[in-house]
């Protein structure tokens, strides 16, 4: 089965979020504009309706800068894209299902939470507090910048990891694609060196994608914790 027939997209209204936290043109932290614009003829060629691309950086405040910076502005303005900073969006309040926290709701964008498809696109890299940041930890930046503030703190305190399965038990990705043309390694997300790993996957299962990622980048996934736990509450196939 290929995802056209779990996850279909014609008719649909689509909300894309990359990774774009920060920018330093020797590093790659940033989802590949390519990797994104592809995802983005996907969805044309699949006949959505309409298709936002979103993000809320927890690092750098201006999100115009960082879109010219990185070559993702280009992208969107070719393809005629509306961009969503969700750290100004508007703000749904949903009962949390995962239960992880002590958070009774959870505050996501509205754009992102309301789409009929959500498509995580991630970058491949390793990060200091979790091992790896992929399709799970990238669905963080969903939640709302103005329920939690800026980076998000609120979210922080309760644990990253009991926060990363708390949001995605309530609107997990229907779709992920990871950009691991060039990876990261070292000291992730933001200052580790380049790879060339020189891989593309895509999946329906966000644990499953992570749980595969992790293993090419030299990690057990029943060792890392947030994605070991999104497998035991259901949220996808870790073997």
């Amino acid at each position: 089965q290929t995802f056209k027939q779990k996850v279909p997209i014609a008719g649909k209204k689509v909300f894309i979020k990359p990774n774009i936290v920060e920018f330093n043109s020797n590093r790659p932290i940033h989802t590949n504009p390519v990797v994104v614009e592809s995802m983005i003829r996907l969805c044309l060629e699949e006949g959505a309706a309409e298709i936002v691309v979103g993000e809320g950086s927890g690092h750098r405040r201006n999100m115009g800068c960082l879109l010219r910076e990185c070559g993702l502005e280009k992208v969107l303005i070719e393809n005629k894209i509306r961009f969503v900073d969700i750290n100004y969006d508007q703000t749904k309040r949903v009962v949390n299902l995962g239960a992880k926290s002590k958070l009774g709701f959870i505050y996501f964008s509205k754009e992102a939470y309301e789409s009929d498809v959500l498509i995580s696109v991630p970058k491949l890299k390793t990060h200091h507090w979790t091992n790896v940041t992929l399709s799970l930890k990238n669905l963080f930046g969903i939640a709302s910048g103005q329920a939690y503030g800026w980076p998000k703190n609120e979210l922080h305190f309760q644990g990253i990891v009991n926060s990363i399965v708390d949001i995605n038990s309530t609107r997990k990705a229907d779709l992920s694609l990871v950009d691991g043309i060039v990876g990261m390694q070292g000291d992730g997300p933001l200052y580790g060196e380049p790879i060339n790993a020189n891989v593309l996957l895509m999946s329906d299962d966000p644990v499953a994608i992570d749980a595969t990622c992790s293993r090419f980048m030299g990690f057990d996934p029943a060792g890392i914790e947030h994605i070991r736990l999104c497998s035991k509450v259901g949220l996808g196939n870790l073997a």
